[in-house]
């Protein structure tokens, strides 16, 4: 919420420097300001609100101001500490109302979006983002919208709420628990990550937890600088994880800090004491990040994703293929047996590896079928089958055994009338040179042995 005693934290410009600067149209002036207006910023946080057309018309006003263009040629980046010293400080002192209260006036509204920030982002790429959000969202600018440094009494003046009565308002509960609130918003810029800001991670948890919706507004700049990071690491050679983490997708939010230390001790003590502390705040985060990136980043990482997981099934293809391949070369009948039948839970056969398997010896094997991965042995050349007397077929995959050739089959076939057509079709028994009936105890051969061309 960065109720946080915002003074001339991170920033050099002082107010003693300029005249108070011009004051933006639809402004109350402060003689306009009454009991009414000063009521609502004592007791109704859910109501500092203000429209998003009136939020994007005080930043171009405060823009087109000297005092903003003297700042940006000192300090290059002109952040909301700047703005609340320069302009929203001044133009509120004295009145006891926020800026939001001074634009809305009579005008009490709920907000439909609430925004979380980074007090330390530039002034006009937190603009560019939110403008580019609402425009791609086609989301009407007359919402109204909660922002902190509009939105609190920023003067510690004694003519309004001070930082701590504010905060004992419960402001940022007050608003996500507000009716009609539609989500809320994190915005994301360059020039300061939102993750390293304490509150800002707690929004968006509590957000979350509170099952209330939580976008992302980014800048063009903001998504530009995410993408080249990513794709610079893994240009690199890094892994996924370490992209995410170079990219600052993964982050460790207890590293994450806050401007006023009594609010940074009220929100660790507040982590802490939930169960998982920061280290589920980081998955929370986490989650979201990735839930929120960007159509090319994410596309990057997918692809990322997916070549590492292909080159580990690929190791793990390897290894298995090896087992295999151990047990298949076995001088033990029941170890072949038992790689023949891990044969056929293999993933993915690879040949280059089971090459080495030339002669498979199964006459003895207790197997009452081949497994069809048997056809991945591509340089097996001899097949025993001699005295097996389980086999009633063969599978399809066995007719993929190209380099196997017979100058002997030794029939298996023990229970059939004759040897069923299904094995006599297959191109590795056809083409045989001789067969071996000596203990298929066959009544009769097949009807279609006439068609094959080697002698009985």
């Amino acid at each position: 919420m960065h109720l946080q005693k915002a003074e001339v934290k991170d920033s050099e410009a002082s107010t003693d420097s300029f005249e108070c600067p011009s004051r933006p149209a639809g402004m109350a002036a402060p003689s306009e300001v009454d009991d009414a207006m000063r009521e609502r910023q004592w007791r109704d946080p859910e109501e500092w609100t203000m429209t998003m057309q009136e939020w994007l018309d005080v930043i171009e006003h405060i823009m087109a101001q000297p005092q903003y263009a003297a700042t940006k040629r000192q300090k290059r980046n002109v952040t909301m500490y700047d703005i609340n010293e320069l302009f929203v400080k001044p133009w509120t002192r004295g009145t006891g109302c926020g800026l939001a209260v001074m634009m809305s006036k009579h005008r009490r509204q709920k907000p439909k979006k609430m925004f979380s920030h980074a007090w330390g982002e530039d002034v006009k790429e937190c603009y560019d983002a939110l403008l580019r959000y609402f425009k791609r969202n086609k989301i009407s600018l007359d919402e109204p919208i909660w922002f902190c440094v509009f939105a609190n009494y920023q003067c510690q003046d004694g003519f309004g709420p001070s930082i701590p009565d504010q905060i004992a308002l419960q402001p940022f509960a007050k608003v996500i628990e507000s009716p009609g609130l539609d989500g809320m918003v994190a915005i994301h810029t360059t020039m300061e990550d939102l993750y390293r800001r304490l509150w800002c991670v707690h929004e968006v948890d509590k957000a979350i937890e509170s099952q209330v919706e939580v976008s992302a507004a980014m800048s063009h700049q903001y998504e530009e600088e995410l993408l080249r990071r990513v794709k610079f690491f893994m240009d690199k050679g890094f892994g996924h994880k370490d992209c995410l983490k170079a990219a600052g997708i993964n982050v460790a939010t207890i590293n994450a800090k806050c401007g006023f230390p009594p609010d940074e001790g009220m929100l660790v003590d507040i982590i802490r004491q939930r169960e998982g502390g920061f280290h589920k705040l980081d998955e929370v985060i986490h989650k979201f990040r990735m839930q929120v990136l960007p159509d090319k980043v994410a596309a990057a990482l997918a692809e990322k994703d997916k070549q590492e997981k292909a080159e580990k099934d690929a190791e793990k293809d390897d290894l298995d293929n090896r087992e295999v391949l151990n047990l298949l070369l076995s001088q033990d009948e029941s170890v072949r047996a038992s790689g023949l039948h891990q044969l056929g839970t293999l993933r993915r056969a690879l040949s280059g590896v089971l090459e080495a398997v030339t002669h498979l010896d199964l006459s003895n094997t207790p197997l009452h079928m081949l497994p069809e991965a048997v056809g991945s042995l591509k340089a097996l050349q001899t097949l025993d089958l001699h005295r097996h007397t389980q086999f009633k077929s063969l599978p399809s995959g066995f007719s993929k055994l190209v380099n196997l050739t017979f100058k002997s089959f030794m029939a298996c076939i023990k229970v059939a009338q004759s040897l069923p057509e299904c094995i006599m079709a297959h191109p590795p028994i056809r083409d045989a040179t001789s067969l071996d009936l000596s203990n298929a105890k066959l009544e009769r051969l097949p009807e279609s042995k006439h068609t094959l061309e080697w002698p009985v």
